[in-house]
């Protein structure tokens, strides 16, 4: 916010008539902020000294429609007025004076001072009609259509004290929401689009209260379906110290959509045999690591619909709650209390007593979290059927430690008995980058010095450099100035075998990882990822120019491929 230091009135000559209290202040220099065009020009405020039931500043019907006064952080008054009386303005500044509040002055448009009440929590005699109750959800199905515009997969909804602000998650990362006011609303309006969405829109029988309360934790499940798509908005909302804030995960649910293949998700040809393997082996447990957002659902959806073996078995999924429509498998919703711990447990153990008497196949657990779901999958597995689930670990070399810390408790002597674990994958997804506009590394190397490095590590290696290539920050018109067009999976995977099983089974969890990893051919630029880490297999798409290298450090150091990929060019 740009604004100049002007003199206060009263040392310019203004005659007023203050309080002997204010005849001890010294004159304070007012700043004087630029004209608020809307709402999101407004700073942040704490709350609204010209409104509530004993208002410090009160001030009659006709003068609230053209001033506001609130409170900033560090004791700073603003007064945000539109053509009001001088007089009637100097009188709000000498009464400000009176209680040692520095001075912030303004100019905005009335719509502006009303928003501003509004957004202190009470619009008092302002008048309410532009405020009609369809519009949050007008508001809301905006948003939704810009997110789908945009590519996003999450729409985050934040209310920081007198600001609500709106942010979408495209290519991994969170941006502003781009438009007229910067995805900048009233708080007040923006727990009411939230309201909205949760008491009005949700689906039946998938949230965990009937009515929003911005001091619990919710969660649902909101259809949509205007303007030819069809959608389901995952809705989680959280209490906070500045206000509530909701998440909406946005999920294609049109059941005319085309099975995503493996390789259209980015898995590479030795990852893909590996998925067919796992169709063709009757039970077991198949088990997908990842954190929050990458992925997982998706990639059952697709091992469920693409498995040859699908249309003549018994499929059924268990879900909290169902995000996608799965073709061939029955869908079994199934609300868990977290706040009522035996209540779930009931609910849970019913469900999984039915599947085990209805003759199933394949079944789909969602994600193992704690005892009841580790013990579901351990009885499918044991009992010869094929038990799919998820897992919230970082790495393939996490799953394990991840599984029998006590929260969920597998033992490594069940984890690790015959025909129990049958695949475990890790995945995440990368940014693509826009071929477009992505730079070279002679280019790229002037913005970024580990550009250079990175591929100073490339020439110690013996690779050729020259066909990768790099993000350009604020990217161009074909991908709306973000550098990247989409998202592509990057993984490491794992069919145990004794081999394997021997250290997990012995708790040398850092043995394992080496004979997984001494299985790799150790040449970085080739397609067959067999031992191959996700690092290695984002290093091979950087390598072919579909993504940028640095995102490799988000699963290791560069150091420390370096040393792994030196010691392994040494002569034993």
């Amino acid at each position: 916010m740009f604004f100049r230091k002007v003199e206060d009135a009263a040392s310019a000559g203004v005659a007023l008539a203050p309080s002997p209290i204010a005849r001890t202040v010294a004159p304070i220099a007012i700043e004087e902020l630029s004209h608020f065009k809307t709402f999101a020009d407004v700073p942040k405020f704490q709350k609204a000294l010209s409104a509530g039931i004993r208002p410090l500043i009160a001030l009659p019907q006709e003068v609230r429609e053209k001033v506001v006064v609130v409170e900033q952080p560090g004791r700073i008054a603003l007064v945000v007025q539109a053509d009001v009386d001088r007089s009637q303005l100097e009188s709000i500044k000498g009464k400000l004076r009176e209680h040692n509040y520095a001075l912030r002055v303004a100019t905005a448009d009335p719509v502006v001072i009303r928003d501003i009440y509004q957004g202190a929590g009470e619009a008092g005699d302002v008048d309410r009609s532009a405020r009609a109750g369809n519009e949050f959800m007008k508001e809301s199905a905006e948003w939704v259509a810009y997110a789908v515009q945009n590519r996003a997969t999450d729409i985050h909804l934040e209310v920081r004290g007198s600001i609500g602000v709106v942010r979408v998650r495209v290519d991994g990362e969170l941006e502003a929401m781009k438009g007229p006011n910067g995805g900048r609303y009233t708080a007040k309006f923006m727990e009411q689009c939230m309201a909205s969405l949760f008491n009005n829109d949700q689906q039946s029988k998938s949230g965990s209260d009937s009515l929003f309360d911005k001091e619990k934790f919710l969660y649902c499940m909101v259809p949509y379906s205007e303007r030819g798509l069809s959608l389901k908005l995952r809705f989680q909302s959280m209490k906070g110290n500045e206000g509530p804030k909701t998440v909406l995960r946005l999920l294609h649910v049109d059941e005319n959509q085309p099975t995503l293949t493996f390789e259209q998700l980015g898995y590479a040809p030795s990852h893909v045999a590996l998925w067919e393997q796992a169709m063709q082996t009757p039970s077991g447990m198949v088990l997908i690591a990842g954190v929050t957002g990458s992925g997982k659902s998706t990639l059952l959806k697709s091992f469920i619909e693409l498995n040859p073996n699908t249309p003549r078995s018994a499929v059924s999924t268990i879900e909290d709650p169902v995000e996608y429509p799965i073709r061939g498998a029955h869908q079994i919703p199934i609300q868990r209390d977290l706040s009522d711990g035996k209540e779930s447990a009931k609910r849970y153990a019913e469900t999984i007593g039915a599947l085990m008497r209805s003759d199933p196949d394949i079944v789909m657990l969602g994600e193992i979290r704690d005892h009841f779901s580790a013990n579901a999958a351990q009885q499918l597995a044991e009992t010869g059927h094929m038990a799919l689930g998820t897992v919230h670990a970082h790495l393939l070399s996490g799953i394990v430690p991840r599984l029998v810390n006590p929260e969920i408790g597998f033992s490594r002597q069940i984890l690790t008995a015959p025909n129990i674990a049958t695949l475990f994958a890790y995945q995440a997804l990368v940014a693509k980058l826009c071929p477009a506009c992505c730079m070279g590394t002679t280019e790229a190397s002037q913005h970024d010095l580990s550009v250079a490095t990175i591929a100073g590590h490339m020439k110690t290696l013996g690779i050729d450099a020259a066909p990768m290539r790099w993000k350009r920050i604020g990217g161009c018109t074909e991908c709306r100035q973000r550098g990247t067009v989409g998202l592509t999976v990057a993984a490491e995977m794992l069919m145990p075998d004794e081999e394997w099983l021997r250290p997990i089974r012995e708790g040398r969890d850092t043995d394992a990882v080496e004979v997984y990893r001494s299985r790799s051919n150790g040449r970085f630029d080739d397609p067959d990822m067999t031992g191959k880490t996700v690092f290695e297999h984002t290093l091979y798409k950087a390598l072919a120019g579909q993504v940028d290298a640095r995102q490799c450090s988000r699963f290791d150091t560069w150091h420390r491929f370096m040393l792994h990929a030196n010691r392994r060019k040494q002569p034993s």
